[in-house]
């Protein structure tokens, strides 16, 4: 996992997606935004020409405005064209 880890010496660039899932089992107390027992995790997918050049995720605590911003800031380039669902956590970033 730790040779895995980001320098965050490249971000990504040109188009990019990011978007924020649960991740575990079937879990009767996740309804909606309620994660239950899963875990949350927001991911930004940069766009290539032959499909997908690059992406990062990260296990984020909740999918606030300022969990995802954190994320976008060391992830991604400022003059990136980025493309969310539009949930409130992305407004202003």
């Amino acid at each position: 996992m730790k040779a895995m880890e980001s320098s965050q010496n490249f971000p990504m660039m040109g188009k990019v997606e990011v978007d924020e899932t649960y991740l575990g089992g079937q879990d009767n107390k996740a309804l909606g935004r309620n994660e239950g027992n899963k875990k949350i995790m927001v991911v930004g997918i940069e766009r290539g020409l032959g499909g997908v050049s690059r992406w990062y995720g990260r296990v984020i605590e909740t999918a606030s405005k300022i969990n995802l911003g954190e994320f976008v800031t060391d992830h991604i380039d400022k003059d990136a064209q980025v493309k969310t669902d539009c949930w409130n956590g992305y407004k202003g970033i």
